[in-house]
């Protein structure tokens, strides 16, 4: 799901939603032959018995974009502000549905802020800046493979850790 209104002529908020759910329906394999190991079959000599489903591996979390971009004043929808300030929040919830045959692993949420900018100086020049992960903070709970050991009262990525600037110039051909 996507949603954008300009609520005034010079605020926008916005947000994403994404979301996907996948079940192996056939998990649970017998047409491999007795002598070769699977993790997707029951195995009668061990008594180790396989789930008749598993989620699909690779699925990504449930994830949330959202923000606000304050602007130039605009008379028409059409119109683009000479100069925009965005402040957004990516926001990743846990996944706790793992296809563990496979060695998949949970992972915990996260949320990450960013902030960019730009200014259309003239009909030349653009500048844009922009700031990162300018806090990523795991949410409490069980360290996850990718995001460390918040439990213990660090953060697990480092914020600040990446910045943008950038300038755009169209050159005339003569």
């Amino acid at each position: 799901m996507f949603g954008i209104v300009d609520l005034t002529s010079w605020l926008t908020p916005f947000g994403n939603l994404s979301y996907v759910q996948g079940i192996d329906q056939t998990h649970s394999d017998n047409r491999r032959p007795a002598n070769i190991a699977s993790s997707r079959r029951n195995n009668l000599t061990t008594g180790e018995r396989a789930a008749a489903t598993e989620p699909l591996p690779q699925i990504p979390q449930m994830e949330v974009r959202t923000g606000v971009r304050f602007h130039e004043s605009i008379r028409k929808p059409t119109d683009a502000p000479k100069w925009t300030v965005e402040f957004s929040a990516r926001i990743d919830s846990s996944k706790k549905d793992v296809a563990t045959s496979l060695g998949e692993l949970p992972s915990q949420s996260f949320v990450v802020l960013d902030v960019r900018s730009y200014w259309q100086v003239n009909d030349k020049l653009l500048l844009s800046a922009g700031g990162g992960e300018l806090q990523r903070q795991a949410v409490p709970g069980p360290p996850g493979p990718d995001l460390g050991e918040p439990a213990r009262g660090r953060p697990a990525v480092p914020p600040g850790d990446e910045l943008l600037l950038r300038e755009s110039a169209d050159v005339l051909n003569h």
